[in-house]
């Protein structure tokens, strides 16, 4: 397996593990982090963010800045 499929692999089981903390807190269902592209959209608008920003989530290059400011 390369490397860069173990790091995807990783990020993803520990976006999802954080999601899933967070949604309670938020008043959402936990269930909603395990769903790929709702997770973002739910993760949007906990954070009062527009939700076309997934738009920009999902455009290469942006998406790691995205994914940064929706951390901070």
């Amino acid at each position: 397996m390369d490397t860069s499929y173990l790091f995807l692999i990783l990020f993803s089981i520990t976006t999802i593990i954080g999601l899933w903390k967070l949604f309670p807190l938020a008043g959402e269902a936990s269930w909603k982090a395990l769903i790929p592209v709702y997770n973002f959209i739910v993760w949007l608008k906990v954070i009062k963010k527009p939700w076309w920003w997934i738009f920009l989530i999902i455009t290469p290059g942006v998406n790691f800045l995205m994914y940064v400011i929706m951390c901070v």
